[in-house]
């Protein structure tokens, strides 16, 4: 009587866990809810930040107390990366809502940042 239990535990459990999964944003997702947009965060410090990504694969990066950056930005795939030259990030997006997405680390999975889109 334990097994079935036990199996319907396990049923449960993994159905949770697909249900929590992220669900990544495809290039025509990504560039319907974010480019040509406004994303703003913190960063892991506590600075606030803000960035635009422009349709032409550029964008302008604005941290408080720092000079404005630019960076050139691609997707591939289920990857959007931006490159500043000396850094670059790659990320896979999850689009929470019009106002917000995640992004997560295209390599380990982990939570890069939450931004808000205006």
């Amino acid at each position: 009587m334990h097994a079935p239990a036990s199996a319907l535990a396990l049923t449960v459990l993994l159905a949770a866990s697909a249900l929590a999964a992220p669900s990544f944003a495809s290039k025509a997702e990504f560039t319907k809810a974010i480019v040509g947009k406004t994303i703003s965060s913190t960063t892991r410090t506590g600075f606030p930040f803000s960035a635009v990504i422009r349709p032409d694969g550029t964008g302008g990066f604005q941290r408080q107390g720092n000079p404005p950056a630019t960076f050139k930005w691609t997707f591939t795939g289920q990857t959007f990366c931006w490159d500043f030259g000396d850094f670059k990030e790659c990320s896979k997006v999850e689009i929470i809502s019009p106002k917000a997405a995640n992004f997560y680390d295209d390599k380990t999975g982990n939570l890069n940042n939450v931004y808000k889109i205006q």
